[in-house]
Formats: structure tokens, C-alpha cells, sequence
């Protein structure tokens, strides 16, 4: 899913998982990475993980980017496991020798950190300073706004996290019309086409789908439950154009 309350209680259901299914496992481990962490020590040597991207377990501090010793413990975690955390941005230096060697890139290649694709899209949108307000689709739709404080009182449905500096927190809020019901509506098709080829069966249907309209709170059972007016003239290309209206 690409909404980071649940990613959060994915990332402790399985480590809780692997405690009671995989015990040996768990006895053996050393380390714990996020997919981007393991990235980073493969190429650079160092175990460190962004700190949006680490906000996302519910295991840290969000105001000063550490593990909560509180949390890690409540789930078996030790804390010596866990990789430093850093800011998006930070330098971690040149590339391993035989990193550089095996991709093909100049031995004195830097790695820098990234982030959390909705905050690389606030900030290529320039939300940076506090007020500002943006928004990205993607598999979900993320609304964002850049802030200078953490707040205590937000609903709980929006997600607060710490941004690319010590005094910016990024706070955002979901929806599901998004890239996700293109997806979905691509896996009820028999043949499964790629997207390049959905879009170009929508690209001759008129405006307005012919009357087509997407009902955000009907469950993905079947075209006739999603798309309202849907009739036996509406083809795949009315559907696309439907879901691409719907989105934009």
C-alpha cells in the first residue's frame, strides 16, 4: 500500500511474524534494514535509514529522528540492530570500489539520500517552507503541507513526519482515487494490458466517458459497481478515460 499508517502497522506485523514463524531467523539477525537502508549499505557500507522513511514504522521519536527504545522493545527489537538515522539529503560519501566497478559508474560517484516519493514531490514542487501546500498522484493521491512544528492535534487519519531539516515536518492526508483504480480496473481485463496501451484506448473517447462517472465509495467488485451509467455501449477505452477524468 502506499499509505504510511498502514505501511507502519505492516512493518511491525511482520516483524512479529518473523519472531513466532521464523525464531531461528530472528536469533541470527544482526541488522535490520528497510529496502532503502540495505540499498545504502550495499553500496556505501553504512547502515543508515532516512528519517521519513523510518517515521514510517512507528518506532521512532519523529521530533529527534532516534529509535524509540520504548516502541523496539514492546516488539523484541534491539535497538543495536537499528541503523542510524539521517535526513534526506545527507552526503554518505563515494560509492564501495567494487560498487562503482560493477555499475559501470566513475569510482568517485557520491551517494546521497533520498526520501519518500511524496516528499520528493512536495519538494520538486517547492513546498518547503512552512504554509505550503502540495499534492502528488501516484498509487495513492497524497495531499502534503510543509510545517515547522510537530502538531498534536491532527486527525487521525493524517500522517505527520520529520521533513529534510531539523525544523520541517511534512503532514499528509489520502485518497484512494488515484493510479491504484487504473491498476485495478487493468486486472479485470482478460489479456491484461500494459498502461501505455489503456491510454491509448481512452485517448479517442470524447470528454465526460459518455456518461460514465467513478463512485469512489463503491467496493471493486465489478465495472458496474464502480463506474456509474455503465451501459453495454461503454467499452475499455470509456473506462480509462473515466478513471483518468476521476484522477485529474
Amino acid at each position: 500500500t502506499g499509505i504510511p499508517g498502514l505501511r507502519a502497522q505492516f512493518m511491525i506485523a511482520k516483524l512479529l511474524w518473523l519472531q513466532r514463524q521464523q525464531p531461528r531467523a530472528w536469533r541470527q539477525a544482526a541488522r535490520l534494514c528497510l529496502i532503502s537502508d540495505f540499498l545504502s549499505l550495499l553500496f556505501t557500507g553504512q547502515h543508515v535509514s532516512e528519517a521519513g522513511a523510518a517515521g514510517l514504522t512507528a518506532l521512532v521519536d519523529i521530533r529527534d529522528c532516534r529509535w524509540w527504545p520504548k516502541m523496539c522493545r514492546s516488539v523484541g527489537l534491539e535497538v543495536g540492530w537499528l541503523p542510524a538515522v539521517v535526513r534526506a539529503g545527507t552526503d554518505l560519501g563515494e560509492l564501495r570500489p567494487q560498487v562503482a566497478q560493477r555499475l559501470g559508474l566513475p569510482r568517485r560517484c557520491r551517494f546521497i539520500v533520498g526520501c519518500l516519493d511524496q516528499y520528493a514531490a512536495a519538494i520538486s514542487a517547492d513546498n518547503v517552507s512552512p504554509g505550503a501546500t502540495s499534492e502528488s498522484t501516484g498509487t495513492v493521491l497524497a495531499t502534503i503541507s510543509c510545517a515547522d512544528r510537530m502538531s498534536d492535534d491532527l486527525r487521525p487519519e493524517v500522517f505527520q513526519g520529520p521533513a529534510f531539516a531539523v525544523d520541517r515536518f511534512y503532514r499528509m492526508a489520502f485518497g484512494d482515487v488515484s493510479a491504484g483504480y487504473l491498476e485495478w480496473y487493468r486486472n479485470t481485463l482478460p489479456d491484461r494490458p500494459d498502461f501505455d496501451t489503456l491510454a491509448a484506448l481512452a485517448q479517442p473517447i470524447e470528454p465526460g466517458a459518455e456518461g460514465l462517472r467513478l463512485d469512489p465509495n463503491a467496493p471493486r467488485a465489478t465495472v458496474e459497481h464502480v463506474f456509474r451509467g455503465w451501459t453495454p455501449r461503454h467499452t475499455p477505452g470509456h473506462a480509462v478515460r473515466c478513471i483518468l477524468e476521476a484522477v485529474a
